[in-house]
């Protein structure tokens, strides 16, 4: 059986329809991108600003694995609804254990009570672990995805990177500012600005923080194509 059900088997009706169909709605927003090369791609193909990277990934969930993928399957939800779900039902169960704190406080059906009562304890710890297991995967999905691209960018990009580097050498040789033409010192800033973008690429510590700067490379490297014309 699995998780999905689970978690799904644990609602009533009404809010298990409710829920279902907030997925359902999600579901049908694609994500831009699946696999890695069509990522890297499509980050070059447009300049444009994107969500939260977590936001975008799926999870399939079964009782031995969290399986994260960037495109939906059918076999998928989004992760971020898998654990909107879970919250939800976490703040249920513990709701509940509050109004059998006052029936048990009230000394109503104190060792029924007390029975039922760890058992939503013992229900709400099952649902954050589950919840805990999705976050720590999608952590760990985004960590080597994050490693893997700035590994093909740097690779792919060494020889523009080399061309720029090249470029600005015989510039940086002579050492008065003013003895340049306003367009030379353009060049030098659109130049010296770009390899700080290549090295803020490869040194970026999130997913949100890589996109950011291929965002600010991919702006610069218009300006000098344009410059160059």
């Amino acid at each position: 059986m699995k998780i999905s059900r689970y978690i799904f088997s644990t609602m009533n009706k009404e809010n298990n329809f409710r829920i279902k169909n907030l997925i359902q709605h999600n579901m049908k927003k694609y994500i831009k991108f699946s696999i890695l090369s069509t990522i890297i791609l499509f980050w070059f193909a447009m300049s444009v600003s994107f969500s939260a990277f977590q936001d975008n990934l799926y999870c399939e969930l079964t009782k031995l694995s969290v399986r994260i993928y960037t495109k939906k399957t059918d076999d998928t939800l989004r992760c971020q609804q898998y654990i909107q779900s879970l919250e939800y039902l976490i703040k249920k169960e513990y709701q509940d254990t509050q109004r059998i704190d006052i029936y048990i406080s009230k000394k109503q059906d104190v060792e029924y009570r007390s029975g039922v009562r760890i058992s939503k304890i013992q229900k709400i710890n099952d649902l954050q672990k589950i919840r805990m297991w999705i976050i720590e995967s999608i952590n760990v999905f985004e960590s080597n995805f994050l490693q893997k691209s700035q590994e093909y960018l740097q690779k792919n990009l060494y020889q523009y990177q080399r061309s720029l580097e090249i470029k600005i050498a015989p510039l940086a040789k002579v050492w008065t500012w003013y003895q340049f033409s306003p367009y030379i010192q353009r060049q030098i800033y659109l130049i010296t600005s770009q390899l700080k973008n290549l090295q803020e690429i490869y040194s970026a510590t999130s997913s949100q923080e890589m996109l950011k700067a291929i965002n600010k490379y991919l702006y610069f490297k218009k300006l000098l194509e344009w410059k160059s014309e």
